[in-house]
């Protein structure tokens, strides 16, 4: 009996020097084939514009093509990287979108403690604008007539929920006024209206309000990141005059599935942090509007938790529905 006990441990012990053996082979060659990068928005989007320009020095730097798809959808890319094997051949690149979806869609099921966090890339810039007519020049004059026109004023977006409409329900709570919010069904046809003077002001992206800034079709009155930004370096953040609690930042990163091996994250990060660092990539997005941010895996796995949880606390205060 002994004898067979002894037999049986011992072939146990084969088997998982084999398997251990195996795994470390698998991870320690990576990568060895083409890696799927997965887009939860369609093409064109923002976050399609930074995946171009990383992957592209991704595939030279790592020696293995990059194939990107996309599904539009609030959690289709996440189903699928969620499901996928934690091999580091299935990733998706992401936005503040994954850690604001859990609260509009609580019945989904899904959220970012569901994923592995791999790098950070990009900060993208959010601009506070006006329509060019309207009689301010700063944040505290706009602050004034808001409030002397309590509930009168009005803020256009791309949908509820979008990461500038979330910005602009934090600079409301922040500064206690009353602004009504106009939805649109995208940016285009949000920032033609503040143009044209039908709505008073928006919270949107830099890269989206630049052909408009350049036109002087609105006015800029300030940015809501931590820091200022090098395509307006003449602009304020938020935090300096004086509302440092209404700071909101949105980003685009990279994503694994869950048990990814610390091994492969380890690489993917190291590639990519290289690649954002590169002068030429940080030329190019800059352009597009940009700012690049790279970060450690430990980093943006803390990001990841900590918006959830504030975007949770936000969404219920400020009563948002998805629609």
């Amino acid at each position: 009996m002994r004898f067979k006990l002894l037999v049986a441990w011992m072939f146990f012990q084969s088997v998982m020097g084999v398997t251990a053996s195996t795994a470390f082979a698998q991870t320690a060659d990576y990568p060895s084939k083409r890696i799927r990068l997965l887009v939860g928005t369609a093409p064109g989007g923002a976050v399609d514009i930074v995946a171009r320009i990383v992957v592209a020095r991704l595939q030279e730097t790592m020696g293995q093509p990059f194939v990107i798809e996309y599904h539009p959808g609030p959690f289709a890319a996440m189903k699928l990287v969620t499901g996928a094997p934690p091999d580091g051949y299935t990733l998706m690149i992401a936005s503040t979108t994954i850690t604001v979806n859990p609260s509009l869609y609580p019945k989904a099921g899904i959220d970012s403690s569901n994923v592995t966090a791999v790098a950070k890339l990009t900060d993208t810039p959010i601009v506070l604008v006006t329509r060019p007519e309207l009689p301010v020049n700063n944040v505290a004059e706009l602050l004034k007539l808001a409030r002397a026109q309590r509930g009168k004023l009005s803020f256009a977006t791309a949908g509820m929920g979008t990461p500038p409409h979330l910005s602009a329900e934090l600079f409301k709570s922040v500064t206690d006024v009353d602004i009504l919010h106009v939805p649109y069904k995208g940016v285009a046809p949000a920032l033609i209206d503040v143009a044209a003077g039908r709505v008073d002001l928006m919270f949107t992206s830099y890269g989206s309000v630049l052909p408009f800034i350049k036109g002087g079709r609105v006015k800029v009155l300030a940015i809501t990141n931590e820091k200022r930004i090098a395509q307006m370096p003449d602009v304020p953040t938020l935090r300096e005059l004086g509302h440092g609690d209404a700071t909101f930042g949105s980003w685009t990163g990279i994503i694994a599935p869950p048990k990814t091996p610390a091994e492969v994250v380890a690489t993917l990060n190291r590639e990519m942090v290289k690649a954002v660092q590169d002068p030429a990539i940080q030329k190019l997005l800059i352009e597009q509007g940009f700012t690049p941010s790279e970060s450690s895996a430990a980093e943006f796995t803390k990001l990841l938790r900590t918006e959830t949880q504030a975007f949770r606390v936000l969404i219920s205060k400020a009563g948002i529905v998805a629609e």
